[in-house]
């Protein structure tokens, strides 16, 4: 196999299946991230808050992503960046107020008055150079942790921040499903009669196989975050579905509570 290396990321090369889908713009990137909050809406039903769509969304290397994370990961792919401003709230105050915080996202009392936190996502990075339905997956990920900081109610425990298992876990499932999705396209394109937007038979194959290795590295993912995480999100998302609920109410109740719902 000839590696191809990645343009002006020298530590990395790219194979010649990669090549061939590699997201290597930001415009190319931006086209994905709008399907994939389209996915949100159109499939799963997700409210898209109005902060959603104007996320900047950045192509960057590894350098990039872990000086914005504060670590040193060679596994970070994708980091939603966010900031928060609290501010005092006083009785008679809150339609004085509600003309610099629209949308305040968490309440905590104080003798004072009530201390509310508005919450903005900044922007969306993403490592440069992976194929698109990784990127997609990455980027379903990481919309759906922009997804709880836009909430109302995800803040509303005193400011509280959500188990990394937990939050993690339901954003590893979005992930999961926008793969399951697809797939399922993918498979519906292979029906006779049916042109493929990916060309090729080849073609269709390798996008196919690289659908199902994404989708397999999710579910066989063995860290306790992620891995563990998505498990106990895919064994919520199933009890849900037996009471004919679904992916919806299941992160509101996450938004909400900050954990998973009781196993049934």
């Amino acid at each position: 196999i000839e590696y191809v290396p990645l343009d002006g990321d020298r530590s990395r090369s790219l194979c010649p299946a990669c090549v061939s889908s590699a997201v290597l713009l930001e415009d190319d990137c931006k086209v994905i991230y709008g399907r994939v909050l389209d996915f949100l809406e159109d499939v799963l039903n997700l409210t898209v808050w109005d902060g959603l769509r104007p996320i900047p969304i950045h192509l960057v290397d590894y350098g990039t992503l872990n000086s914005a994370s504060g670590g040193d990961s060679f596994h970070t792919r994708g980091l939603c960046l966010w900031e928060s401003q609290s501010f005092l709230a006083f009785p008679g105050m809150g339609s004085f107020l509600s003309q610099f915080h629209p949308n305040p996202r968490s309440t905590q009392s104080t003798r004072q008055g009530v201390t509310r936190q508005s919450v903005s996502v900044t922007a969306i990075l993403v490592l440069k150079g992976l194929p698109s339905n990784l990127t997609g997956s990455i980027l379903a990920h990481e919309a759906t942790h922009a997804w709880f900081r836009l909430h109302q109610d995800c803040g509303n425990r005193n400011g509280e921040r959500m188990e990394p298992k937990v939050e993690e876990g339901c954003c590893n499932l979005v992930a999961y499903l926008y793969l399951n999705h697809l797939i399922e396209l993918q498979q519906q394109n292979s029906q006779p009669g049916n042109v493929s937007k990916a060309g090729a038979d080849g073609d269709n194959t390798t996008e196919h196989r690289m659908q199902q290795y994404f989708r397999n590295c999710i579910e066989t993912d063995t860290s306790e975050v992620y891995g563990d995480g998505f498990r106990l999100a895919a064994k919520a998302y199933s009890d849900y579905g037996l009471q004919g609920l679904g992916i919806v109410e299941l992160l509101n109740y996450v938004a909400n509570h900050h954990s998973f719902p009781p196993s049934l």
